[in-house]
């Protein structure tokens, strides 16, 4: 017996997306390194790629969502915007302690000055896909999952990334701050 149809093209998307997901991943690493050419400050970024999973998750398990191929498309997603944010923070921060020499006033004048921007962006984005979250309609079965999973990934995300980010940042910096001294 032999499966055809759409269960072959479902698993054959699914094998697909098991290699492109963690290409993508370190596609981003690569690239985050290359934007920020440290290791420390590449590691921290990265660290907010958990976000995407928690949020993505979270908004699929509320609305009792399956996990299929759109969403894992949404992850790819959430990686992206997530990457986005830890970027314009770390280098708002980093800039921010060269000028003050306070790693504190740093983190804090950082998600000040990045609040309004990365809220923009995460609302553009959910605003734009809520539609599609909440549609019932012929053809949601395939766009409901992907809009859910940046819906809510990306106000997860956007609430990760200005309250644990900040935490992270300032731990990684605070002993290179203290042996300065």
């Amino acid at each position: 017996m032999v499966w055809a149809g759409e269960f072959e093209s479902q698993q054959r998307a699914t094998s697909h997306l098991m290699v492109i997901v963690p290409a993508v991943l370190l596609l981003i690493l690569f690239l985050l390194y290359m934007n920020f050419r440290t290791v420390k400050d590449t590691l921290i970024a990265a660290s907010t790629m958990p976000y995407a999973f928690i949020g993505g998750f979270l908004s699929l398990w509320l609305t009792d969502t399956v996990f299929g191929i759109s969403a894992g498309i949404g992850f790819i997603i959430l990686f992206g915007i997530v990457s986005i944010n830890s970027i314009l923070l770390i280098a708002l921060m980093k800039k921010r302690m060269q000028q003050t020499h306070n790693l504190r006033v740093a983190v804090n004048d950082a998600i000040a000055q990045r609040l309004r921007p990365v809220l923009m962006i995460a609302l553009m984005g959910s605003m734009g896909l809520l539609p599609a979250a909440l549609s019932n309609g012929m053809g949601s079965e395939v766009q409901k999952p992907l809009a859910i999973m940046i819906v809510g990934g990306i106000i997860v995300c956007m609430i990760l990334s200005f309250t644990v980010l900040p935490q992270v940042f300032y731990f990684a910096y605070r002993r290179e701050r203290h042996l300065k001294r």
